[in-house]
């Protein structure tokens, strides 16, 4: 009996607890899911109030700027000494607009008119408050006896005599436009300025003195309860600009309320129903646990015997199991219990074979990542590395495992990168900057982390090669670079071109009127110069301007066989240079035009001529890359060769390798231009006293 009364009285105590906190559980996220709707549908209809109220400032903006474009001519006959044309012009715009009023008033005498707008019967009788403060349209919120108004102001020259006529478009803010702001019934809009100019579509003398005078600490302020005439709402207060009030300007508040009745009703109506629903589910449950308690103490009774059979050391107890259900299987699991014993030893070596296995593929993801991986130890040797670190710096693991860092044949592992590693070690801090350190033609960047474990700090240092990154980083930089330039010789050769015209022409016209030789002869010698100044500017433009109009897909070999046909024969009786060609016959037409093509190899060509020095030989050769959807063009020589140092400025404008007037620079870079303009790509591979070879590829068409 001491058992069954304590099972009813666990359970009842617990299903009455269940009871109450699942109540106050649901009620008060009920109450919080309340809370955020109202919130986003105030915040939704308060954003759409904002927006519709300036929608008429820019109503009013767009119709006084098309009155302003019109600027009406004087008509035939003065209507209350304004001319009619004027006055019917005035009267169309406030009609389209929307408005209530439209005021002129006259600038030299201070003439004033009130056009009637047949849309309204609203009296208007102090015009005298209307003053045009700027020179240019614009649109201003005035408060004239307590009431506020959207004025939209224009100044006009149409009077016959040349008179400035300032024309006034005004809309009043009452009820029934504010009422035009949302079609949400349960939102209510008030306006306000800080002297007390107050619209709305609610009882305004109930409304908190703070918003009625355009208190807000912020341009955006949401208040969650406010009283209003014994009802509750939940409010947005928003900043809308400014009110004109005579010469000064007030603050102009826009409030919007949502009334929280619906909400409130809707809350006790829930509540209701869930304190209800939780009563009777406690009582129904108490009364189901007297049934049940009394079966459930019977089993347990015998489970309480067995276990005692068992500390005693007895594993062959069984339990007889008549019961279905939970208490059946709670039976059954006892008896499984001492069978389970003996399959110990054969779950523990499973589960350490899992986490063999789970080392193995976490092995396998370190050896995987493409960067470096080096774990050191707190006395500074390694504990561990991947395949990355140790393919960077052509090492086998047996030379690495173990072995001090500072023995290591690593050359970015300097002086100064172990002492912060012994840093990192010592004080458990990871440095903010990142190591930066160059082997050969590769470079690295080194970061380093704290490795917390078994009461000891290890240090990971993560190896990551950068020569990719840095050499693209590079032909940005170039391309940024050209362009600037690009754009500055441009301007350049356009101003110096037309007095280099003249200079010329009027040169040539005293060659031919001079007797004297000498002086023809010194004329002459200008004419030279000048034309060769002209070649520089030809090629500045041909550096920085390109032909949009010209037709692409270009036929590479065709086009290349063009120029050996043409050049050929020349160079190698002038120049002692034999012109090879290996063409790809399945090369498609390249997104290029033939005449740019032909410019971008003949200045190859030309550069590689300039390069051999008394004979040797030059090939073009063409090559169809189908994965990447390209063309390669490339023109090798077997001349001097390039400098690694100067390989990364022969594409800089007027930058030459060659000595004396060989060349002007600008080749090169109208090549790099050409080529980047359709998108190509463009290397170069030199060795000095072996030759250059210069490659670059289109897209096909």
């Amino acid at each position: 009996m001491r058992l069954f009364q304590k099972t009813l009285l666990l359970f009842t105590t617990i299903i009455i607890l269940l009871s109450v906190s699942t109540t106050v559980f649901i009620t008060r996220a009920i109450n919080t899911n309340q809370s955020v709707d109202a919130s986003r549908e105030l915040a939704r209809e308060a954003s759409a109030v904002y927006d519709n109220f300036n929608h008429w400032k820019l109503l009013l903006w767009r119709h006084i700027n098309l009155l302003a474009e019109e600027n009406p001519s004087p008509g035939r006959g003065p209507t209350d000494s304004f001319d009619g044309d004027l006055v019917m012009a005035v009267r169309q715009a406030a009609s389209r607009s929307g408005v209530d009023y439209a005021v002129l008033r006259r600038e030299s005498d201070g003439g004033q008119l009130l056009v009637p707008i047949e849309s309204t019967d609203r009296p208007f009788l102090d015009t005298e408050a209307f003053r045009n403060r700027k020179v240019h349209p614009y649109i201003e919120i005035i408060k004239l006896h307590n009431t506020l108004y959207f004025t939209a102001v224009v100044r006009l020259g149409t009077e016959a005599d040349g008179t400035a006529v300032d024309v006034f478009l005004v809309k009043m803010i009452d009820r029934p436009l504010l009422q035009r702001l949302s079609s949400n019934q349960r939102i209510k809009v008030l306006v306000a300025s800080a002297s007390g100019a107050v619209e709305g579509t609610m009882a305004v003398d109930a409304v908190p003195m703070p918003m009625l005078n355009g208190e807000a600490e912020h341009a955006y302020t949401s208040v969650k309860h406010v009283e209003v005439d014994g009802h509750n709402y939940r409010a947005i207060i928003q900043h809308s600009g400014s009110v004109a009030v005579g010469d000064d300007t007030e603050m102009l508040t826009l409030v919007v309320f949502l009334s929280l009745a619906d909400y409130d009703r809707q809350v006790v109506l829930v509540n209701r129903a869930i304190l209800t629903i939780a009563l009777v589910a406690a009582l129904v449950t108490i009364l189901l646990s007297l049934i049940f308690s009394k079966h459930l103490s019977s089993p347990i009774h015998r489970v309480v015997q067995a276990m005692q059979k068992i500390k005693e050391g007895d594993y062959r107890v069984s339990i007889p199991s008549q019961h279905r259900g939970e208490i059946g299987e709670l039976l059954d699991g006892f008896n499984e219990m001492t069978e389970q014993l003996a399959l110990d030893k054969q779950t523990r070596e499973e589960y350490l074979q899992q986490i063999m296995q789970l080392k193995g593929y976490n092995e396998s993801i370190i050896n995987a990542m493409p960067e470096g991986l080096v774990v050191v130890s707190k006395d500074l040797r390694v504990e561990k590395v991947n395949r990355s670190c140790l393919q960077f710096f052509s090492l086998s693991e047996q030379e690495v495992a173990g072995a001090a860092l500072d023995t290591l044949a690593v050359e970015i592992l300097d002086a100064p990168l172990v002492d912060r590693i012994r840093t990192v070690l010592s004080d458990g801090t990871a440095p903010d900057a990142e190591y930066k350190r160059a082997v050969g033609e590769q470079s690295f960047e080194v970061k380093l982390y704290p490795l917390f474990g078994q009461g000891d700090i290890h240090c990971i240092v993560v190896i990551e090669d950068i020569s990719a990154r840095i050499a693209y980083e590079q032909k940005i930089f170039q391309a940024e670079r050209l362009a600037s330039i690009s754009l500055m010789t441009a301007g350049m050769a356009h101003e110096i071109n037309n007095p280099l015209s003249s200079i010329l022409s009027n040169t040539q016209n005293l060659i031919h009127s001079e007797t004297d030789s000498q002086r023809a002869e010194t004329l002459r010698l200008v004419e030279l110069e000048t034309k060769r100044i002209a070649g520089i500017v030809r090629g500045l433009l041909d550096f920085s301007t390109t032909d949009s109009n010209a037709a692409l897909g270009a036929q590479v070999n065709q086009t290349i066989g063009e120029i050996t046909r043409l050049i050929g024969y020349g160079i190698g009786l002038e120049h002692k240079i034999t012109l090879h060609t290996d063409f790809d016959d399945s090369c498609p037409p390249v997104a290029i035009s033939t005449d740019e093509l032909k410019q971008v190899v003949l200045n190859l060509v030309r550069n590689a001529m300039q390069s051999v020095v008394d004979t040797g030989t030059i090939t073009i050769a063409t090559r169809y890359l189908s994965r990447s959807g390209s063309v390669e063009i490339a023109v090798s020589d077997d001349g001097v060769g390039i400098p690694p140092q100067r390989i990364q400025r022969i594409f800089d404008p007027f930058y030459t390798t060659k000595s004396g007037d060989v060349g002007t620079g600008l080749g090169l870079s109208v090549v790099y231009g050409i080529v980047k303009k359709y998108k190509g790509e463009i290397s170069v591979s030199s060795t000095v006293g072996k030759g250059t070879r210069i490659a670059f590829r289109l897209p096909v068409v």
